[in-house]
């Protein structure tokens, strides 16, 4: 689990760089969908470590809310 974090968070760093300096704001749904997906790995991580972690629950809302946001956004880009 800490690998895919890692891995993620690399990717994260990298696609947030080049928006930065391309000022090509199209990858940031992208972006949005990768920290989604590390608050996901995190909740999962608390779960498993305590079964009853009111963070780890809050930690799944937050991903599902991010990932609705993101997709949202990506479909809104192709559709336009």
């Amino acid at each position: 689990m800490n690998n895919s974090k890692l891995i993620l968070g690399v990717i994260l760093l990298i696609l947030s760089i080049y928006i930065i300096i391309t000022d090509d704001h199209q990858w940031l749904p992208f972006t949005l969908l990768l920290l989604g997906l590390i608050v996901f790995i995190n909740g999962l991580i608390e779960l498993r470590q305590n079964k009853k972690s009111r963070v780890g629950y809050t930690y799944i809302v937050i991903f599902l809310f991010v990932i609705y946001v993101a997709i949202d956004g990506i479909l809104l880009r192709f559709s336009s």
